[in-house]
């Protein structure tokens, strides 16, 4: 697991067997955007959880999860937060 700015800053490698899971509440969070666009670069399989249909994240990325929390009202993304860390975990599973 790697915060999507740091993989970015470090050119962490990613292979064509590798997936790569882009997690975000809007689904346009900038550095996770450009991540996901360098994962797609080297093949990887990229699975993205999001709250918002239709996002770059949910257009950009082989499949994924739309956790259909509801809309956030404040900063603090209890909802989504929850929703995302439950979907991780049935799937890690």
């Amino acid at each position: 697991m790697e915060v999507a700015s740091d993989l970015l800053n470090r050119q962490g490698p990613i292979y064509r067997e590798d997936i790569a899971v882009f997690v975000s509440q809007s689904g346009k969070t900038v550095d996770t955007l450009h991540a996901l666009e360098y994962a797609l670069e080297n093949d990887a399989l990229c699975v993205g959880i999001t709250n918002t249909v239709g996002s770059a994240i949910a257009r950009n990325t082989h499949c994924g999860v739309h956790i259909n929390a509801g809309r956030e009202i404040s900063v603090a993304s209890t909802k989504a937060y929850t929703s995302q860390i439950v979907v991780m975990a049935i799937w890690f599973i």
